[in-house]
């Protein structure tokens, strides 16, 4: 690994209790894998990081030609935004950026 220092996210404890008593891994996984993209998109002087839910779905293990995988992502998705650990831009179809 070429710069290890961007192998590590600082997740707040309030966060952590959250994933702990609410969630299950799929949710802590796309959790973790914006905050990668986001904070990499942020060294990159991008304001947020584009994603695909596909994307999403294949790193989670999720089927992007799945009705219920699809499903299952944008739960996900909204029950994070929803509890303010993302933040999704609207206007998007199919792209929705992190802020």
């Amino acid at each position: 690994m070429k710069n290890p220092e961007n192998a590590f996210i600082h997740i707040p404890l309030e966060t952590i209790k959250f994933f702990i008593d609410s969630c299950n891994s799929n949710v802590i996984k796309t959790y973790l894998y914006l905050a990668q993209g986001d904070k990499l998109a942020k060294k990159e002087g991008k304001p947020y990081y584009n994603f695909t839910r596909e994307e999403i779905m294949n790193v989670i293990k999720l089927s992007p030609t799945n009705k219920e995988g699809r499903t299952t992502m944008t739960n996900i998705l909204d029950c994070l935004q929803n509890n303010g650990l993302i933040k999704i831009k609207d206007g998007f179809r199919g792209q929705k950026p992190i802020k």
